[in-house]
């Protein structure tokens, strides 16, 4: 009886010591409307190169679970600094994040914003070298270099005739409904936009001149529960593998450096 007592105690205590043991440790990664990085659909539900490298990582290594927890371009500095997440991936430490206190680790991957207009017979490159006469869409909270990074619509509203837009595809469609003149949008969105509508491609006139090109860092809390690297190590295991590579190519990026 003793025994019986004894074993019906034991089997279980091992199956929850299996259990606890086995439990992975929650990585919360940080992602807003960036296209194609974070795309989010009517329905709510989120996509984009970000959750495909968070499925990807969460494949090569069984001690953490990334998660992604969604948030805006505007306030994810006093998400991230209050601790909502603690991972966000694409980023750039000189997008408005020089106040916040983070491990930056370069990601092998760079992009950019090109000019998009409507194509129209009297336009050739030349039409984007003034831009301040021009309307311009933009999307809300994001930093470009023709607007010195200033994301303030009261100060941009000062300085430019400017419409506001919540993404890239936003941006686009407003300038074939004629709502601006002219739109930065990413390139590798504009690309991945082009792909999938080929028929707007002969009513678009994008620029050779590039409004900005950056290389994409993650930029990983000091609090965060992996060390920067091990995190390090999980994204070179990625690159070694081709799994980066071949996610670039589905999202139209480029390749940048390689992890030291």
């Amino acid at each position: 009886m003793l025994l019986r007592f004894a074993l019906s105690f034991f089997f279980p205590l091992c199956f929850s010591l299996s259990a606890y043991a086995h439990t992975k440790i929650t990585i919360k990664v940080g992602g807003y409307p960036f296209s194609p990085y974070v795309t989010k659909a009517s329905d709510g539900t989120y996509s984009g190169l970000t959750l495909d490298v968070l499925k990807q990582l969460n494949k090569a290594q069984n001690k953490y679970n990334f998660t992604f927890v969604s948030t805006s371009s505007l306030y994810r500095y006093q998400a991230f600094s209050r601790n909502r997440f603690e991972l966000i991936l694409f980023e750039n430490k000189m997008w408005g994040w020089q106040h916040v206190d983070f491990h930056t680790i370069p990601l092998p991957l760079d992009d950019g914003e090109v000019y998009i207009t409507q194509n129209k017979p009297d336009r050739g490159q030349d039409f984007f070298d003034d831009l301040k006469s021009k309307k311009l869409i933009l999307v809300d909270g994001y930093h470009y270099n023709i607007t010195r990074d200033i994301t303030d619509q009261t100060l941009l509203n000062k300085q430019f005739d400017v419409s506001f837009v919540n993404n890239n595809h936003a941006s686009i469609e407003a300038i074939l409904r004629g709502r601006g003149e002219v739109a930065p949008v990413t390139w590798s969105y504009l690309q991945f936009y082009l792909k999938h509508y080929p028929e707007k491609r002969a009513l678009l006139l994008s620029s050779e001149r590039w409004d900005q090109r950056y290389q994409h860092q993650a930029l990983l809390s000091h609090g965060a529960l992996i060390s920067q690297d091990e995190l390090i190590a999980y994204l070179k295991q990625l690159e070694q593998s081709g799994t980066l590579d071949k996610l670039a190519k589905d999202y139209n990026l480029s390749r940048k450096i390689n992890y030291r």
